[in-house]
């Protein structure tokens, strides 16, 4: 065979090309990994342009507000150590330099629950009343109702001057984005809650799946390298548990109807 034949010599060519491709494709999978793994559980970064509550003023300073601002400023301190240093690997924060009563907050919802994989952001806002109160809690929903219904809970199992935000996170990981979403959903009119329904947790799936995409698309800031190396880890049982759970499921099929 003439090897200086035009067809070899495109044929030689195209596997250069696509060696070429599949090595750069693998230099990239190298360096999200690498973001990934190198991703602090927490850290202070300086920019809190996005934050739900980067506006949020005091409507009134008390008298001895430069007393209170330095005790908030002691104890922010002490929670961030907490924080550093006992965080779970399903649980990342990030605290604002320039404003200490701001955090961010995304929690990877656990196995054997309709949340499984899924990042679930918050922002959290520490008045000066803390930690007799708890900090206010915003959740990143996309317009996605997912059944995460917290702000009772959190009051509720909240301890004046004891509880800390650590265990408020875990509260929130282990309680609120459970194996039972209905259980988080108050009735408007009954003054009970909704029971627990399998169709209504593969609903809940269906619709983390959409919040996952946005998420994606949508990184919140600080969180960019650990979204996208999250979902480029976890894709495959993502999408094996959206086609066993969900693909073709008529129940789910009817709570998108009513819903």
């Amino acid at each position: 065979m003439d090897e200086t034949r035009p067809e070899n010599i495109s044929i030689d060519l195209l596997l250069k090309s696509s060696n070429k491709a599949t090595c750069e494709i693998e230099v990239i999978e190298d360096a999200v990994e690498e973001k990934f793994r190198m991703f602090k559980p927490f850290n202070i970064v300086r920019d809190p342009s996005d934050h739900h509550y980067v506006e949020t003023k005091s409507s009134t300073l008390p008298g001895n507000w430069l007393e209170e601002e330095c005790s908030l400023v002691n104890r922010m301190v002490e929670e961030w150590k907490i924080l550093r240093e006992k965080l779970p690997n399903t649980i990342c924060v990030r605290a604002y330099r320039d404003c200490i009563d701001l955090m961010r907050v995304v929690i990877v919802g656990l196995d054997n629950t309709p949340y499984r994989d899924g990042l679930f952001f918050f922002d959290l806002h520490i008045s000066h009343e803390y930690p007799i109160s708890p900090p206010i809690v915003h959740h990143h929903s996309h317009g996605f109702y997912l059944g995460i219904n917290f702000s009772r809970r959190i009051n509720n199992q909240w301890v004046p001057g004891k509880s800390n935000i650590l265990q408020l996170l875990v509260y929130i990981q282990a309680f609120v984005l459970n194996e039972a979403p209905c259980r988080s959903i108050i009735d408007p009119i009954l003054p009970y809650e909704k029971p627990r329904t399998p169709g209504f947790n593969k609903y809940t799936f269906k619709l983390c799946c959409k919040s996952m995409l946005y998420t994606l698309k949508n990184p919140p800031k600080h969180f960019e390298d650990f979204v996208i190396g999250h979902f480029r880890k976890r894709a495959i049982p993502i999408l094996l548990t959206y086609e066993e759970c969900v693909y073709g499921d008529a129940t789910v099929d009817t709570f998108l109807w009513i819903y």
